[in-house]
């Protein structure tokens, strides 16, 4: 079961989420949408009482704290989870980041929306640790992984002029964490070379990217 809890319902609907296309998940997948109190508290009963019943996933918008009468329910559906090792999604309006730390992601409610229908469709296809990034990156997540991995590379190089060269030393100290997460991504070990300039490493990754 998959739990969706969003009681603004009209952005729902501006995010081009209508009632037809969340029933199509709702019958393959058992998404569950929840609005209000009363959808909340009949899901807490369920999760809690039911322990043959399993909630992979919580979508959550973090507003729904704002109504002090849910907050109860919602921590112990959401404390439930977590000692399972469920998925927890929260989007609001001030996310403007996008971020994944263990099972949680993080990101804001346009993203969120515009990824869903993605990681719905790869609920059932892919490994439990995949399903993140769908969450948060949408079907391109490898690109956008790499794009974040080229900007912290870039931010490091930011005080080295460009004909400036890299010895291993500084290499190892610096950005070689950064640089082997970027050849993982792109399937291309050894992009530095002893005393590499930074343009030439720059050319060597953006050429790789650009293939991509």
């Amino acid at each position: 079961m998959i739990l969706l809890i969003d009681e603004k319902t009209e952005r729902q609907k501006e995010c081009n989420w209508d009632d037809d296309r969340f029933l199509k998940y709702e019958r393959e997948i058992d998404l569950v949408r929840i609005t209000d109190e009363k959808e909340l508290n009949d899901a807490r009963r369920k999760i809690l009482d039911d322990k043959n019943l399993e909630c992979d996933i919580i979508l959550l918008h973090q507003s729904f704290y704002d109504n002090t009468n849910v907050s109860k329910d919602l921590n112990e559906i959401i404390d439930k989870v977590k000692s399972d090792n469920t998925l927890l999604v929260q989007f609001s309006g001030t996310n403007q980041n996008r971020t994944i730390t263990g099972n949680i992601v993080t990101l804001s409610v346009q993203a969120f929306y515009s990824n869903l229908e993605s990681a719905l469709r790869n609920y059932n296809k892919v490994e439990k640790d995949i399903l993140p990034k769908y969450f948060a990156f949408g079907e391109n997540f490898k690109m956008e992984e790499l794009l974040i991995a080229k900007k912290k590379l870039w931010a490091k190089f930011f005080r080295l002029k460009t004909n400036e060269t890299i010895n291993k030393e500084l290499y190892n100290i610096k950005y070689k964490t950064n640089l082997e997460i970027i050849e993982q991504l792109i399937g291309s070990p050894g992009l530095y070379s002893e005393n590499i300039s930074v343009s030439e490493l720059k050319h060597k990754i953006n050429s790789k990217i650009n293939t991509l």
